[in-house]
This record gives C-alpha cells, sequence and structure tokens, in this order.
C-alpha cells in the first residue's frame, strides 16, 4: 500500500491548481461538444472512429508495427479533414441558426460564402508571400506570383485589420 501511495505522490508531485484548470476546461470542452452531438448521426461516427483508432493504436503497440505506429503518430491532420467532411450537415446547420456569420475565402461562390453575413475576400498561396507549414510540419517559402485581384489580402493583413 505504501508503494502505491509513493507512486501517486510521484505521479501528481508537479501537478498544481493550474493543471487542475486546464483539465476542468478540457473536460468541459468535450462534455459541451458531447451534449451537443448527442442524438445525432454524429455520435455514432464518433464512436466508430474512436473504436478504430483505439485499435490501430493497440495492434500497433503490440505488434509494434513501424507503419500503424505512423499513421498514429502522424494522423491529426488527417483527423481534423475526416472530421470536418463527416460532420459538414451539423456545421451547416449550425451556420444556418447562427446570428452571423462570418467567411474568409479565395473562392466564390461557395456554399458558405452563400450563408455569409460578412465575407472577407482572401488572397491564394500565388497572390501572397511568406512562409507557410503544411501537414507534414515542413516550412516552405512563398514568393508572391501576382498580385491579388479586386480586394482580396493576405490572411495576415484580414486579420490585423479585424484586430484593429
Amino acid at each position: 500500500m505504501d508503494a502505491l501511495i509513493n507512486d501517486i505522490e510521484v505521479a501528481f508531485g508537479g501537478f498544481s491548481w493550474t493543471n487542475a484548470l486546464e483539465v476542468t476546461a478540457i473536460a468541459v470542452v468535450f462534455y459541451a461538444a458531447l451534449r451537443l452531438l448527442r442524438g445525432t448521426t454524429a455520435m455514432s461516427v464518433i464512436r466508430g472512429m474512436v473504436l478504430v483508432v483505439v485499435a490501430i493504436i493497440v495492434i500497433g503497440r503490440v505488434a509494434d508495427s513501424l507503419v500503424l505506429n505512423w499513421i498514429v503518430d502522424n494522423a491529426l491532420a488527417v483527423l481534423l479533414i475526416v472530421v470536418l467532411l463527416v460532420f459538414q450537415p451539423e456545421f451547416r446547420r449550425a451556420f444556418e441558426h447562427a446570428e452571423t456569420v462570418i467567411v474568409q475565402d479565395a473562392y466564390q461562390p461557395t456554399e458558405t460564402t452563400q450563408v455569409a453575413d460578412i465575407l472577407l475576400p482572401a488572397a491564394q498561396w500565388s497572390e501572397r508571400g511568406g512562409t507557410m507549414t503544411n501537414s507534414e510540419r515542413r516550412i516552405c517559402l512563398l514568393e508572391q506570383v501576382s498580385p491579388p485581384p479586386g480586394e482580396a489580402l493576405p490572411d495576415w493583413q484580414i486579420i490585423c485589420r479585424m484586430a484593429e
């Protein structure tokens, strides 16, 4: 019993009230998201995705599979895209019920710009200079090829103008 208490003290020795606050905030966000999705088809999809991810992690670790471990380590960007695609109907309903929808897009018309109250025209990658971090976490230098059309601006200029 003393060994267990000692292990708990070691594990939580550096745990402070800010850590507890952070854990509580994350738990509240997850709880709110799950309550929002309760009773929708999205909840079934989430259960299935969690089951598949857990299975891949367990099989990858147990079998010491280089490929499965690589998939798990690099899956965050892919999961983000999958979530956006799978939950499109829920996002569309949320946009329709939102009081104000602000869209920043380089293309028009799109389904999102059609429900937008405010449209911020953005420059495409060839119309702005700077750096970009791709989905493989590599930083690339972008040189401006052509000026942006009309009132389109690079992302950073739109953010700075919104901040003013």
